[in-house]
């Protein structure tokens, strides 16, 4: 791998990591406003989480509320945790909520195609440079005439 195809894919890693916590960051902002919502007695049900290991993945939650009588067999939970589609999403957010989860769902969105598309060039780099490693090793590394000519002198 040449010295340009390591920082390539360096600063390749950076972006990656720098759009990770772009994406963390809009979570938290908004899982924060929905606890500020709730002193002004507006309630919202929604929660949203990135994970990073290996690329980026946005998981959209709904808290569905058990009643009294059902609590006991649920082990005394008020409410569970359900997993939504990003088509689901929409219908489960309040009115007055709607907007933001829709501008927020969809930053998220651009930020996850863009982690893959940086992931899947940085893929095809390792790929094209391990390839052109062992074309060398094939085909007997053979240096051109100006190598030689500086390497004598």
């Amino acid at each position: 791998m040449t010295q340009v195809d390591e920082s390539i894919g360096a600063y390749l890693s950076m972006s990656v990591e720098a759009m990770q916590a772009r994406a963390q960051r809009l979570c938290d902002e908004f899982n924060e406003r929905r606890k500020v919502r709730r002193q002004d007695g507006l309630w919202s049900d929604l929660e949203v989480r990135v994970r990073t290991e290996s690329g980026l993945a946005v998981e959209w939650y709904y808290r569905a509320w058990h009643a009294k009588e059902r609590r006991a067999s649920m082990g005394g939970r008020r409410y569970r945790r359900v997993h939504l589609t990003k088509r689901r999403v929409i219908f489960h957010a309040q009115d007055w909520e709607r907007d933001e989860v829709k501008q927020v769902r969809d930053q998220l969105d651009v930020l996850k195609e863009s982690v893959k598309a940086l992931r899947r060039t940085e893929r095809m780099l390792s790929a094209q440079a391990l390839a052109g490693d062992e074309a060398d090793m094939l085909a007997g590394f053979r240096a051109s005439a100006r190598e030689r000519i500086n390497d004598k002198g």
